[in-house]
Parts: C-alpha cells; structure tokens; sequence
C-alpha cells in the first residue's frame, strides 16, 4: 500500500515544530553572519543592508530547512500520522477521530496553540472516543460480540472499551490488544460479529496496522471502523 503525502499537514506539522525551527533557523543565520563577517573583516566594511539580509537569509534557509526536515521524518517514519491514511490507504470506515494537533511540548506556547484548536473546533482524544463509541453502538445489536482491538498500548484500548460498554451495555464487549500478535485470541476470531479498532497518530505503526488488517481481511470480519487517536 502505497503511502500518500498530505503537503498541508506537512506544512504544519513543520510550523508547529517551532523549537526545531529556532534551532536552524538559529544555525544558519549564525553561519551566514560568519561568512558575511568574514566578508566584512576582509573588506573592512559592514554595512546595515547587509545585516538586514544576514538576517532574513537566515530565517528563509531555517524554514526551508524546518520543512525539508519534516519532510523526510515523515517519508522515512513508519507510523500513522494521519486519519485519512486509515480510510484512504487502508480502506478502514474511521469511526472518529481526534483532529486536535499536539505541537509535543509542555510550555505556555503549546499550551496556547492547543486552547486556540479547541476553540477552533478540533476534537480531543476524549471527544473522539464518546462520538466513536455512539457510531459503533448505532452499528450494532443487542446480543453481539464486540471485539475491540488495536496496535496502540492497552491503556488507549482500555479507555475506549469504558465508554463503549456504557453505550452498549447488551452487547459483550472484549478487549484483545495486539489481537495478530496473540495465537488464543486468533483462534477465537470466528465467533466475534463485530470489530471495533483503536489506534493513535505518532503512535501506531503502520507495518502492525496492515499485519491486523490483513488477519481482520482473511477472516472476512466486518470491522465497524477506527477509532484514530
């Protein structure tokens, strides 16, 4: 399966990695100022104008960098980066998923970033998982087993089997993380109706995500969606 590049999400995975874009847009304009200033030490001369473009070149060549960066982190990365990869590439139904975009920081900067998505409208982990669940619940019927499973930790899993049992309390509902990596649960794979899958952006790998799909395929299960975290 061929992997799809989304330049938007690029553009601002690479804009939201702004300490990486202070470092080297930080490097090169230290080293446009040495050869400038070596430019100036030999010609005896140092003008405002020149400084003014030491400093714009410098900002310019650590965007560029920041973006070509992000752009080979992403075509090397093996892990899931986004929801759409889950329905477009994997033609898996995507259930929710969270559309609010974490810069992977603790400062008050982050902090800002994530208060402005939410008032944008983005939905948190939490969120997804509550309209997740209320989707599968209206997919489903009383008396069927559920099977829930993911190549996320089981404590993601876990946090959506909570709300899940309490949309649907009549349906048997069964956690079975990493279900392509465990032989006992493969083996009861027939007698689940339903399939409900948990994974995570920067989390997953999408080399594990085929593998369950590809087990989920074979034995012709109808997977309800993803949830994407």
């Amino acid at each position: 399966m061929e992997r799809e590049i989304d330049g938007r999400e690029l553009l601002w995975n690479a804009l939201c990695r702004w300490r990486i874009a202070l470092t080297i847009a930080t490097l090169a304009m230290v080293g446009v100022a040495g050869l400038w200033g070596v430019k100036g030490v030999l010609q005896r001369s140092f003008s405002l104008s020149e400084t003014l473009l030491m400093a714009f070149s410098g900002a310019v060549l650590g965007l560029l960098g920041t973006f070509v960066w992000e752009f080979l982190r992403f075509g090397l990365s093996r892990k899931l980066y986004s929801s759409d990869e889950v329905l477009n590439r994997y033609h898996c139904p995507v259930l929710a998923a969270s559309t609010l975009r974490h810069p992977g920081g603790k400062t008050l900067l982050d902090q800002w970033m994530i208060k402005k998505q939410r008032k944008g409208g983005a939905m948190s982990a939490k969120k997804a998982r509550e309209v997740g669940a209320a989707k599968a619940a209206n997919l489903t019927q009383p008396g069927q087993r559920i099977l829930i499973t993911g190549t996320v930790p089981e404590k993601q899993i876990d946090a959506v089997a909570k709300v899940l049992l309490r949309r649907m309390p009549e349906r048997a509902v069964e956690i079975v993380p990493r279900l392509h990596r465990d032989p006992e649960a493969i083996a009861q794979l027939a007698t689940y109706d339903k399939v409900v899958l948990v994974e995570a952006k920067g989390i997953t790998l999408c080399d594990e995500l085929e593998e369950l799909l590809d087990l989920l395929f074979l034995y012709n299960k109808d997977i309800l969606g993803c949830i994407v975290l």
